[in-house]
């Protein structure tokens, strides 16, 4: 919704309630040289969160809340490859957490969707010089500080949450981890090792990072 204004697509963050990334130039649309000049030049900046909590909201947002592009695509694959005994004509509608992490564990890094990739894969952090990495679980601070830095906090403020966005309790994240297996949460955590070592998150409990 900041960027929405930002880039004039919008004239309040309180009034958006659908987010346009079609007026969201990325990186990769630029030539090599733009590319190049970009990071060198541009200030950087980058914003990750515990890579347990945020495969589960990719998981709740993309499977619990029933997007059937994703279920088309990833769900009957998971279901058919993850499930024993699977049914002969998965619709892929019924994907459990245990299940969808079992196929983000044994799937190469490059087949994987942007919404459940490392950060090493996906923001490239051991190849670009950022200026500022904020924590999604101090979201709010984190964010208008970065606004404040540079000097945008005058046009924009970061927004309060959606109305509609439901918090998980820690209570409720451990009821997700415990349906899932030792072993596959084990290779979930080497998978995603150099993320939780870069930005300081704990792998045997979802929280802040240290």
């Amino acid at each position: 919704r900041v960027f929405n204004i930002l880039y004039g697509a919008h004239h309040s963050v309180e009034n958006i309630s659908t987010v346009n990334h079609s007026s969201m130039k990325l990186l990769s649309s630029y030539s090599d040289h733009e590319i190049s000049y970009r990071l060198k030049n541009y200030f950087k900046f980058m914003f990750v969160r515990h890579p347990l909590d945020r495969l589960l909201s990719a998981f709740r947002n993309k499977f619990e809340e029933h997007f059937k592009t994703f279920e088309a695509k990833y769900g009957v694959q998971i279901v058919r490859n993850f499930r024993p005994n699977p049914p002969a004509h998965p619709k892929g509608d019924d994907v459990t957490f245990a299940e969808f992490l079992a196929y983000v564990a044994s799937t190469s890094n490059n087949l994987l969707n942007e919404h459940w990739s490392s950060y090493i894969d996906l923001c490239q952090p051991c190849f670009i010089d950022y200026d500022y990495v904020g924590h999604f679980e101090f979201l709010e601070e984190d964010a208008s500080f970065l606004l404040a830095t540079l000097k945008l906090d005058k046009f924009v403020h970061y927004p309060q949450k959606q109305k509609y966005y439901n918090i998980l309790s820690e209570e409720e994240k451990g009821t997700y981890l415990q349906s899932v297996p030792s072993e596959v949460l084990r290779d979930v955590i080497n998978k995603f090792a150099l993320d939780f070592q870069l930005f300081g998150y704990h792998p045997h409990f979802i929280g802040a990072p240290h």
